[in-house]
């Protein structure tokens, strides 16, 4: 049965011309969420008439698989690959993003100073003790840290 609240979708955004800009995976709901990436931003303000489409609906890895397999097969423009204004390789996480020195400058400086205290960090370690309590989150992320290291190793 069809959960709105719990379904997985991957979505294409794209325009007028039909030409893909943005591809996402998610909860069904996050669809309705259009905060993404400055380019992202840029070309729905660019484009108002913009279209969304549902290109499947699966499984949490099933889902992350395809919106990968988009990434690549449409390329990103970050990257001199494509035409989406997607800022990493897709799936889960932050892989193949391109920060840049202005970008990370940024980020160092707003870190700059930045005391975490004692009663912060037992809240994060408790956070953390939490999310790696669930077996099926645990297993997710080792398969994925194994199989990030063995992408590493094998490109080099």
């Amino acid at each position: 049965m069809f959960d709105p609240i719990t379904a997985r979708v991957v979505y294409i955004d794209r325009l007028p011309s039909g030409e893909p800009f943005y591809v996402g995976a998610g909860r069904f709901v996050r669809m309705a969420i259009n905060k993404r990436n400055e380019g992202h931003t840029r070309a729905r303000e660019a484009h108002p008439d913009w279209k969304r489409e549902v290109f499947c609906i699966g499984d949490y890895e099933y889902c992350q698989l395809i919106e990968r397999r988009l990434i690549a097969h449409f390329g990103r423009i970050d990257n001199g690959s494509g035409t989406l204004v997607n800022q990493t390789d897709g799936g889960h996480g932050t892989a193949g993003i391109l920060i840049s020195d202005a970008a990370r400058f940024k980020q160092s400086a707003a870190r700059m100073g930045h005391e975490v205290t004692a009663e912060t960090r037992q809240k994060m370690r408790a956070s953390m003790l939490r999310t790696w309590a669930d077996p099926a989150t645990k297993k997710r992320r080792s398969d994925g840290m194994r199989a990030a290291w063995a992408r590493r190793k094998g490109a080099h």
